[in-house]
């Protein structure tokens, strides 16, 4: 069996990876996120192999399922927070749009393995690795200060600012020290 495209589980040492589907707030959905977020929903990812080199595979990582999610590529923000890009119809355009005009960052991320690979689907599970993007910056976890204001309804009485914290994935090069080592989970042939 051949590991050129495959779908699997984002498993890794923090739990297994999945994106923030909040319902109600678009800004955080698709984020990529650990499973102790508190809207996290695990998703089947696609991998289709894009190259080799000096041997790292290269691979498009994209939402293999969900209506909303499908086909989106897990990319990064300009300041380095990982997540799907081309979310729903209009999202889908764009990065379409992108793509055609050779736009916007590479989303090709490399699969660097840290144990021994024979290259076979087969043995995949077996793999741990981290994932690297292209300027070699390895996926890690970080934690995410969330900032909510809410007006008091009383003329001349402050606002309240409630502040919480969520763990996101990130390629920043502050948290190199908490790389993520991942593993695959219910690897199919796609």
């Amino acid at each position: 069996m051949s590991s050129t495209n495959f779908t699997a589980i984002l498993g890794s040492d923090k739990g297994t990876i999945g994106v923030v589907d909040s319902t109600v707030n678009p800004r955080l959905d698709g984020w990529l996120c650990p499973y102790n977020h508190d809207k996290f929903t695990s998703i089947r990812f696609k991998f289709t192999l894009q190259g080799e080199h000096n041997g790292d595979r290269s691979y498009h990582i994209s939402a293999a399922e969900g209506w909303a999610y499908a086909g989106a590529l897990v990319q990064t923000s300009l300041s380095g927070w990982v997540g799907l890009y081309g979310i729903g119809v209009v999202g889908r355009l764009v990065d379409y749009v992108l793509a055609a005009n050779s736009r916007g960052p590479d989303p090709r991320w490399r699969i660097r393995t840290l144990t021994e690979w024979d290259g076979d689907l087969k043995t995949l599970e077996n793999v741990e690795f981290h994932l690297l993007d292209r300027h070699g910056q390895a996926m890690s976890i970080e934690s995410y200060r969330h900032e909510s204001i809410s007006p008091s309804g009383e003329i001349g009485k402050r606002a309240t600012v409630s502040i919480s914290y969520a763990d996101y994935v990130s390629v920043n090069k502050e948290a190199q020290s908490k790389k993520i080592r991942f593993k695959l989970r219910d690897i199919r042939s796609a």
